[in-house]
This record gives C-alpha cells, structure tokens and sequence, in this order.
C-alpha cells in the first residue's frame, strides 16, 4: 500500500481498531519500515485518542434517560410504521439535489424570465397585423370550400395517370 492509503487507514479504522487481522499485520509492517508514517500515526494517537483516555464519566440526571428513551422508541415506531417505497427514496435524492443548487436556482429563474419578456418585447410577439393575415387566409380556404365554383377542368385522377406514366 502507499503512503497515502495508510494514513488514511490510520485516521480511520485503525485508530478504532476494526481493521482486519491482515491489514493490521500490512500496517504494521508498513509502520515498522516507513518513519513518514510512524510518525503520523504516533501523532494521531496523541491528538485524537489520548485526549479522550483520561476523561471521567459525568453522572446523567436520572430526568434525563426516561425522555431519551421515549425519544428513541417513538423514532422506532414511526420508521417501522412507515415503509419506504421507490419514489420516497427518488423524492428524497431529488431533494437532495435540488438542495444542492437552491441559492442558484432563483436567479438563474429570474434571467429565463427576464430573457423571454426581452425576445417577446423586441420580436413583437404575436402582433395583430400577423394574425389578421392568417384569419383573412383561413377565411378565404373557408369560402372556397363552401363557393359552388368549382374547376371542372381539375381532374386529379388525369393528374395520377399523368404522374404514373
């Protein structure tokens, strides 16, 4: 292992003690060839283990576990209760990452909003004189359609036959 692995063993699960048997043994000899690392691990220990070794254990108020103890079974009982489904689990990652860029999401709301108010405003939008174009040419299909006039010369079926030889 490197270096680096190892320090990160050390600050971690060595100093728990929940390292396997054969990654205590490799960290071991590691340690017993690399001075870089005996020498963080010797600092480990004193900065965040020996500090907690000589700690006394302060007497809790006999108030205080009956509402800890309530706590803790009422927490039981609403995640037994409740039985987690995909989507809750897909709501909940969805949360997470929205949560990740709220601070970003309003503004960049607000410049979507103030660009479409800017095209609609310098494109005209829909403007009147467009749509009168398109109801005269919607209301002169209408009438033809209705007019008795019709072009007898029109033959769509000498136009197939046409096409076809």
């Amino acid at each position: 292992m490197k270096c680096d692995d190892i320090q990160e063993l050390i600050l971690t699960d060595y100093s728990d003690k929940e390292l396997s048997l054969a990654q205590e043994k490799e960290i071991a000899q590691h340690l017993s060839q690399c001075a870089v690392c005996r020498e963080f691990a010797k600092a480990c220990q004193q900065e965040t283990m020996t500090p907690f070794e000589n700690l006394t254990n302060l007497p809790v108020p006999e108030e205080i576990w009956p509402v800890v103890k309530n706590r803790l079974e009422q927490e039981n009982q609403s995640r037994e209760g409740k039985k987690n489904t995909l989507f809750d689990d897909v709501a909940y990652g969805l949360g997470n990452i929205v949560g990740l860029f709220r601070p970003v999401f309003f503004p960049f709301a607000m410049s979507v909003i103030l660009l479409g108010i800017f095209v609609m405003v310098k494109t005209g939008g829909m403007s009147s004189s467009t749509a009168k174009i398109d109801q005269d040419e919607a209301v002169s299909y209408l009438v033809s359609l209705t007019s008795d006039e019709t072009d007898e010369g029109d033959d769509y079926g000498a136009y197939i036959e046409a096409y076809f030889l």
